[in-house]
């Protein structure tokens, strides 16, 4: 099964749970933040409220069509994947940014929100399907690139209860299957004794990574995004700033231009983003070896616009001023 078709009841509750969360930041801000959080239509109501039972509203679609390709649906999508098959399509770095991607929307889920009549902002059944996969996943991250694993985050990797995972360390007559040791006040279980105690159920299964590019989203949303894709995507190739400008085919003088986009923080004055025309990106996701080319070039582009016009009246607005 391709990693972005995760498997019912996971696809709609994610939906559900993000229409609903960005019709709420509507209430708390303006709006368009909930737009802008995960770009789709909202009802016209703005809040859904957690009593909305009907029918329609539990279609996989029913949340807008756009929904699929928030920043974290897709990231979400790929967590579930992992979980269910073991498989990581892109590379260790990129498992750890997804990760951090999803630990916002992780803590809403373990938030008691409400609306201001007191309802709940995410429906139960919804909460529990999330954050059995994502704690899930978020155990899986821990388990490569930390030393140890609570109980709970064992609990959540294997799929049995905390008690069930605490009995196996304690065992028959004292006899334990799951070694544990002591941190203090806190119990711990290493991680390659995790790892031991995961293989011996038949329905886990170990993180394999694949190193593909499917991982890395090539349609970024912000400049923090198109930052993290570019640097990613030419360390991934193994080019140089330098290098990846000279095969797209611009002046050496754009080495600065394409190393402040990588960093994320810059204004219209610091980058001439008119450079990035169409056929120099999409020479750039040649270049970069992009996954959906189409996809990258359209994104950035419609991305690197705003910036571009105000590039220009800036420098319309100077010369206006120094004529007058």
């Amino acid at each position: 099964m391709p990693f972005t078709d995760p498997i019912d009841p996971y696809a709609p509750a994610l939906r559900r749970s993000l229409v609903r969360l960005a019709a709420w930041t509507n209430l708390i801000f303006d709006g368009g933040a909930g737009r802008r959080l995960i770009d789709l239509p909202l009802p016209p109501d703005g809040l859904v409220g957690a009593n909305t039972d009907t029918d329609s509203y539990k279609e996989p679609g029913s949340a807008g069509p756009r929904i699929e390709q928030s920043v974290v649906f897709r990231t979400a999508t790929r967590a579930e994947h992992c979980v269910r098959t073991g498989e990581w399509p892109g590379t260790l770095d990129e498992l750890r940014s997804a990760q951090r991607t999803l630990a916002p929307f992780m803590h809403l889920l373990d938030v008691p929100l409400v609306d201001p009549y007191e309802m709940p902002i995410l429906l139960e059944e919804d909460e529990t399907v999330l954050r059995q996969a994502l704690r899930a996943f978020d155990a899986r991250v821990e388990l490569l690139f930390r030393g140890w694993l609570s109980f709970k985050e064992l609990a959540a990797l294997s799929g049995l209860s905390e008690k069930t995972v605490r009995m196996a360390a304690t065992g028959r007559d004292h006899n334990p299957e799951l070694a544990t040791y002591k941190e203090g006040a806190t119990t711990r279980v290493a991680a390659k004794e995790a790892e031991r105690w995961l293989r011996t159920r038949a329905s886990y299964r170990p993180t394999r990574i694949l190193n593909r590019t499917e991982a890395l989203d090539p349609e970024p949303a912000n400049a923090l995004q198109l930052a993290t894709l570019l640097k990613d995507l030419r360390t991934r190739v193994g080019l140089s700033i330098s290098e990846v400008i000279a095969l797209i085919g611009l002046a050496s003088e754009a080495n600065a231009d394409l190393d402040a986009l990588e960093q994320a923080w810059w204004t219209p004055d610091q980058v001439n983003v008119a450079l990035f025309d169409l056929p120099v990106l999409t020479r750039l996701a040649q270049v970069l070896q992009v996954s959906e080319p189409a996809k990258f070039v359209r994104a950035v582009a419609a991305l690197l616009l705003p910036y571009q016009i105000e590039r220009q009246f800036a420098a319309t607005t100077q010369s206006t001023e120094r004529t007058s």
